[in-house]
């Protein structure tokens, strides 16, 4: 039986670097050794020319990627990279084209037009979902006024997209919803609910080792350490961290915070202002360094407004951390509220949503002081981690997936 031939398509763009490029380089590997030869098809604004290389497994397309704003130009673009595609492919082979991207629906219908197959796409965020907040109560409302341009333009753009593919992968339970709600029951048939998932890193450390890392990192070892991770961005709640954490340094003087990830430091030194021994920006690192610092923590915290999924409420999980996490969409699929974390309400305030400090408080000290607490918390979340969120579950699924294409 001749092996299926499978191409991964992703992009330069913010998401490559967190949930969208995790996500590929996870699938890849789970499809190493399987009936799949894989390519990974990569529109890179840095390249400024076609190459083909072998790389991690797999084979490599990197095609230069052309920054426009004009849909002519970008359905010109498109159009070029299936043909270089088509130039690849042999009349006999079976192909899947998986997308990425909810921006694709030039890549999308010129694959359809040219190549006579229908794409699959994974659906890992929306446009409207980030702007509104994932609040689609407010999305059927703003659908119902013409002037909201904007919004009718991201529905209508999703949708143009989602008919040119032939089955569809939705990351959360919420966004499947949404899915369905939004454009129609006539989906249903090609929507499948398959959570993100990620190979089991996790090595509980001796008392001894835990305290070598740490001291690799100048962290003493009676300090209670807080780690948060993902993009430096209002949507991820760091402000909220940082007030907290101003008062719980009153409290306890011998805490201090990591936060992970790229974005706007400038807004968040501002502040820390008085606090800037007790918080470290690592900045975007590699993952063995991220998971380093997970396993010489006590505590995690997530802290979004929204969140489409939560790859780091996972790779916490997989650390077996205590988590306190904000109760919003995908977070609030994830999480057992006082069983495999502890939950903070959104709430609304003046009109705009916010995260309820004072129970961040509350719910970060109740750990603090109960490290026996802390760990059946940490303990529970590993144990949902390898029964849902673990490779051979989400390896599974994806096979049998592309099989039924």
């Amino acid at each position: 039986m001749s092996k299926k031939r499978l191409y991964l398509f992703n992009e330069t763009s913010i998401a490559m670097n967190y949930g969208i490029g995790t996500y590929i380089d996870h699938l890849i590997s789970c499809l190493q050794n399987e009936d799949y030869i894989v390519t990974l098809v990569f529109l890179d604004a840095r390249e400024k020319q076609v190459k083909l290389i072998n790389e991690a497994g797999c084979k490599k397309l990197i095609i230069p990627l052309i920054n426009t704003l004009n849909d002519s130009e970008l359905s010109r673009y498109y159009r070029s990279v299936v043909f270089i595609l088509k130039d690849m492919l042999s009349s006999n082979e079976h192909s899947i084209f998986h997308l990425n991207y909810m921006t694709n629906r030039y890549l999308a219908y010129w694959i359809t037009e040219i190549l006579d197959t229908k794409p699959v796409l994974t659906v890992h965020y929306t446009d409207w979902s980030f702007s509104l907040l994932g609040n689609i109560n407010l999305l059927k409302r703003l659908l119902k006024k013409k002037e909201e341009k904007y919004i009718h333009e991201c529905i209508e753009n999703d949708r143009i997209l989602l008919s040119y593919c032939s089955k569809i992968i939705c990351i959360a339970r919420h966004s499947y919803n949404s899915l369905l709600e939004i454009h129609g029951e006539e989906f249903r048939k090609n929507v499948s609910l398959i959570p993100n998932a990620l190979k089991d890193c996790y090595t509980k450390l001796t008392i001894n080792k835990k305290n070598a890392l740490r001291e690799k990192y100048h962290i003493k070892s009676a300090t209670k350490i807080i780690i948060t991770a993902g993009r430096l961005e209002e949507v991820k709640g760091i402000g909220y961290i940082l007030k907290v954490l101003k008062k719980l340094i009153k409290q306890y003087q011998d805490i201090h915070l990591f936060i992970a990830g790229n974005g706007n430091f400038q807004k968040y030194l501002i502040e820390t202002k008085g606090i800037w021994t007790k918080v470290s920006f690592t900045g975007l690192i590699n993952k063995h360094q991220l998971f380093e610092l997970y396993s010489i923590s006590d505590l995690g915290i997530l802290s979004s407004i929204h969140e489409e999924f939560g790859l780091i409420a996972i790779e916490m999980m997989m650390f077996a951390l205590p988590i306190v996490a904000s109760d919003t969409s995908g977070l609030s699929e994830i999480f057992e509220d006082n069983i495999t974390a502890l939950k903070v309400p959104i709430v609304k305030k003046k009109g705009k949503y916010t995260l309820n400090t004072t129970v961040l408080y509350n719910k970060i000290e109740l750990l603090i002081n109960n490290p026996a607490l802390a760990a059946i918390i940490g303990s529970n979340a590993r144990k949902i981690f390898l029964e849902k969120y673990e490779t051979k579950v989400y390896k599974k699924r994806m096979l049998e997936f592309y099989n039924s294409i």
